[in-house]
């Protein structure tokens, strides 16, 4: 074949098409959801009180769960050229990698909403963190016992508030 007549150049992708990317993501959904954590707990009242028993604990899906999966597949090392279309090369894996993502954020947002996950771990995973301003009462404040530097801080401060 003549080299001037090649359509590609370079490697083909590792994952064929967005559609094959998709049926990858929902083969790591389903091997996520069975393959339960198993948590050792103890019976806590009744005739079997202080038997050790396994409960099972869903897992969330995550991006680093689903690169591992295609790494453990040998599929590719990392998800992260597909998801941050870097040099615009996957543009055509986008509404994909969107919806992996979707579905990613729904599961952690629904599983620490029903109590399933660790609300606080998951609201921060998600950047749902809740923000609070703190604002002290100055007003309070012995100045005297300050030194001249912590003053001079104080002032400079101030003015640079008063100048916004």
């Amino acid at each position: 074949m003549d080299w001037k007549k090649r359509k590609k150049i370079g490697r083909p992708k590792a994952i064929a098409s967005p559609q094959v990317l998709w049926k990858l993501a929902c083969d790591y959904f389903h091997s996520v959801d069975s393959d339960p954590f198993l948590k050792q707990d103890f019976i806590r009242g009744g005739g079997s009180a202080g038997t050790k028993v396994e409960l099972e604990n869903v897992r969330p899906y995550t991006w680093e769960g689903f690169d591992n999966f295609l790494f453990e597949k040998g599929i590719i090392n990392r998800i992260d050229d597909y998801k941050y279309n870097r040099d615009n090369q996957y543009t055509e894996y986008s509404d994909i990698i969107t919806r992996v993502g979707s579905v990613i954020y729904d599961q952690k947002f629904t599983g620490a909403a029903v109590g399933a996950f660790n609300a606080n771990i998951i609201a921060r995973d998600l950047g749902l963190a809740d923000k609070q301003e703190l604002k002290a009462d100055v007003s309070q404040v012995d100045y005297s016992k300050l030194s001249e530097q912590a003053l001079e801080e104080l002032a400079k401060q101030a003015d640079a508030g008063s100048s916004k």
